[in-house]
């Protein structure tokens, strides 16, 4: 355990060293089982290692302190940490299966996904879907869309028909919160736990994430 330990702060160490040349660099920590953290390396203010007692046990801890909070990852549960430039780190995951779920530390505890439906690199656009709808089409019209219907007596794709709510078409209510049902494209394509996110998640991402 001791030599596990000392190899990780001398590679934290290394680390740091080499990042503190370039600003435009993130903080991958890679835990056990394969999750990761990952941390924009002008946002530390520092990162100590502290003894904490867990049911009569020692253990040793990283804090990182950032300008959001302190960030605890137990010594063994990490299996390595390294500062990666961000554009390398665009297109870095731990392995090629995607998508990978990945820990933001918003307060929340939302991970965010690597990856858009569709894409097969984290820098790719992914696919382009109509709301409620989990395939991608060649059309994107009033014709095409799964739940409306109407009249297109112009043959435009456009419906035409005009109704008392104000309204061209006939469309199905299929709710503003689709996120974890049969209509939404995430959860359809990648199953488990996967969904898209809500207004608030969104609100909480921009609010706590900065980009470049």
């Amino acid at each position: 355990m001791r030599k596990i330990i000392l190899s990780l702060l001398m590679t934290l160490a290394a680390t740091i060293a080499n990042a503190q040349t370039d600003d435009e660099t993130l903080l991958f920590i890679y835990k056990n089982g394969g999750n990761f953290y990952a941390f924009n390396s002008f946002e530390i203010d520092s990162i100590v290692f502290a003894i904490d007692k867990k049911e009569d046990k020692e253990i040793v801890v990283q804090k990182i302190y950032t300008s959001k909070g302190v960030s605890r990852h137990p010594l063994e549960t990490i299996s390595r940490m390294e500062f990666i430039p961000i554009e390398k780190a665009l297109s870095t995951c731990p392995d090629d299966n995607h998508p990978h779920a990945i820990d933001l530390g918003l307060p929340s505890g939302t991970k965010w996904a690597c990856c858009n439906v569709g894409a097969n690199v984290p820098e790719g656009y992914g696919g382009y879907y109509a709301w409620g709808e989990t395939e991608e089409k060649e059309f994107y019209n009033d014709v095409t869309y799964l739940y409306g219907s109407g009249v297109d007596s112009g043959g435009d794709g456009w419906y035409d028909d005009y109704h008392e709510n104000g309204l061209y078409g006939e469309w199905q209510d299929i709710g503003s919160d689709i996120a974890g049902t049969s209509y939404d494209v995430a959860h359809v394509t990648w199953g488990g736990s996967w969904c898209m996110p809500s207004l608030d998640q969104m609100k909480e991402l921009l609010d706590n994430c900065s980009s470049s």
